[in-house]
């Protein structure tokens, strides 16, 4: 009966250092999958943020742009303004000259 005993007990310890073992297997795999996911959040976090930087540029290139837009379209009509304001004056220059050489020629007919 002793012996019987002594089997159970030696049992019960070799079956209680097996679960000590599975547990502490356990505890190791938990604690790489914690940094595994430590190091993903800090990944995840370097990522947004160079998407937001990325976005940024994005939108301040998007401004620019539309502020080149604008002022290119602001040189052309101006550009335009003098045209016709120099256009104005040589018409006015050409009727000018039209009329003194009509008035000149009128003079000089007999």
């Amino acid at each position: 009966m002793c012996v019987l005993l002594v089997l159970v007990a030696g049992g019960l310890a070799i079956w209680a250092l097996g679960l000590q073992s599975d547990l502490d297997d356990q505890r190791d795999q938990t604690a790489q999958a914690q940094q595994q996911a430590e190091q993903a959040s800090k990944e995840v976090d370097s990522l947004s943020g160079q998407i937001d930087q990325i976005s940024q540029s994005v939108t301040d290139a998007g401004q620019q742009l539309s502020q080149a837009g604008a002022d290119a379209q602001e040189n052309a009509q101006t550009t335009l303004d003098g045209l016709e304001t120099k256009l104005e004056s040589v018409k006015g220059e050409v009727e000018k000259a039209a009329e003194e050489l009509g008035s000149s020629e009128e003079d000089a007919a007999p």
